[in-house]
């Protein structure tokens, strides 16, 4: 529960640039139209919005447990909302496990702004209706547009593409079947 604890207080602290952050990914998306063909689109002049949570491994379990019958923790969770809300620019929730985004920052030799700009980019490709689960074609579908979306974030500065972690899909081959 103290890593619970933990996980809230830096979230408060953090909270207006977690969400400042998420309303740059998702204009990052929006500027690119041939996401148009996404399930539901959204009218012209609505600002899309999501809400992002932070939590701890035990809450992430729990969750993952719950929604997806894995009894394990994972990066993040998307949760979209009902094509109602949708249309109103209200695309759904991202949960977020904090201790496992640090250890993946760890990993790939990258800052946690870095993975959370990764993860928040993935959740709300998920929020708009991707998924990389389903088949092959969907999966290499989401992992280029993790990378254009990466790169108009970054201004296509900042880390190269060709570093090896940027995009989910790819380094946990995730839907992508390898030779």
């Amino acid at each position: 529960m103290l890593c619970e604890r933990v996980v809230q207080k830096q979230v408060r602290i953090q909270a207006n640039k977690l969400e400042l952050r998420l309303a740059q990914v998702l204009e990052a998306i929006e500027s690119f139209r041939a996401l148009a063909y996404l399930p539901c689109p959204i009218p012209k002049g609505v600002k899309r919005q999501a809400t992002v949570r932070l939590v701890g491994s035990v809450a992430m379990v729990k969750l993952n447990s719950k929604y997806r019958g894995k009894n394990t923790k994972t990066d993040i969770l998307s949760f979209p909302t009902p094509q109602i809300f949708q249309k109103a620019g209200v695309l759904g929730e991202l949960v977020i496990c904090w201790p496992v985004l640090q250890a993946q920052a760890r990993e790939f030799r990258h800052s946690n702004s870095v993975e959370l700009d990764i993860l928040l980019i993935h959740g709300s490709l998920h929020l708009l209706g991707m998924d990389h689960e389903n088949s092959q074609k969907e999966a290499l579908e989401m992992a280029k547009w993790e990378g254009k979306v990466l790169k108009k974030l970054w201004g296509g500065g900042g880390l190269s593409r060709q570093k090896k972690g940027l995009s989910l899909i790819e380094r946990a081959h995730s839907g992508i079947k390898t030779k």
